[in-house]
């Protein structure tokens, strides 16, 4: 009697093992995907969050400017110039 390596239960065999190891890789694309989703929903709310506060920061230091040119311009009245 002659084994041969192609008979049915060892292709049977690879071939549960191939879809195996296909399931699990697919289930670890899955999950890198989700990760990657979620990294992608963190990195825009923080960059949406530090754009309001570049913006916020901005204004205060207009307003600031501002408030110095005014208090410059009050000095030297009050000062006759």
């Amino acid at each position: 009697m002659q084994l041969s390596f192609c008979s049915e239960s060892n292709v049977m065999f690879w071939y549960n093992v191939l879809q195996s190891e296909l399931s699990r890789l697919a289930d670890e694309l899955s999950q890198a995907c989700a990760q990657r989703d979620e990294i992608g929903i963190k990195y825009n709310a923080i960059s949406e969050r530090v754009g309001y506060d570049v913006h916020t920061c901005t204004r205060l230091l207009y307003r600031i400017r501002f408030s110095i040119r005014i208090l410059l311009l009050l000095l030297l009245y009050l000062l006759g110039a």
